[in-house]
């Protein structure tokens, strides 16, 4: 099984897992997570969807480090968004309240791609999810939350050749 994770702090892998629980953590109220759905319509070119929506959910840091790190520390895991559960969010019960907002917002994106068809699992359009998600979440910062933020950062996946 392929996991699709992001992380706000700047890196994005795909790695395999079978010990993903059926829930965990708990769940952000669906009318937070339809306002930030709305903000990412707004801040880029997705539509709204006319039916599905997904849920979110703060969890334990050390749920989502385990799932996308393993047993590699320090891992800077704060948000997961993943390909095969398509209609769940997850953001570490590390990340302070009024932080949460951005990490919703960077994660709804990857939501968004994943029905856009972004699934393509290589180096080349994990830096362009990425991309996207930042520039996205910069965005709401400044547009949304008025606020100077500390800079705009992509992170700089390094891609290799394959010729």
């Amino acid at each position: 099984m392929r996991i699709l994770a992001s992380i706000v702090l700047g890196v994005m892998l795909v790695i395999g897992s079978d010990a993903i629980p059926q829930t965990a953590g708990t769940q952000i109220p669906e009318r937070e997570v339809e306002a930030k759905l709305r903000i990412v319509a707004d801040l880029s070119q997705y539509k709204m969807p006319f039916m599905s929506r997904p849920k979110a959910f703060v969890v334990p840091a050390e749920w989502i480090k385990n799932q996308f790190c393993g047993d590699f520390r320090p891992c800077p895991v704060i948000g997961l968004f993943m390909n095969n559960r398509p209609n769940e969010v997850f953001i570490s019960d590390e990340v302070s309240a009024d932080r949460r907002d951005e990490v919703l917002v960077h994660e709804l994106v990857h939501w968004f791609q994943l029905r856009a068809g972004w699934s393509q699992d290589t180096c080349e359009y994990t830096t362009a999810e990425e991309a996207e998600a930042h520039t996205v979440g910069y965005l709401y910062v400044l547009v949304y939350k008025k606020r100077p933020t500390r800079g705009f950062w992509i992170p700089n996946l390094r891609c290799s050749d394959s010729n």
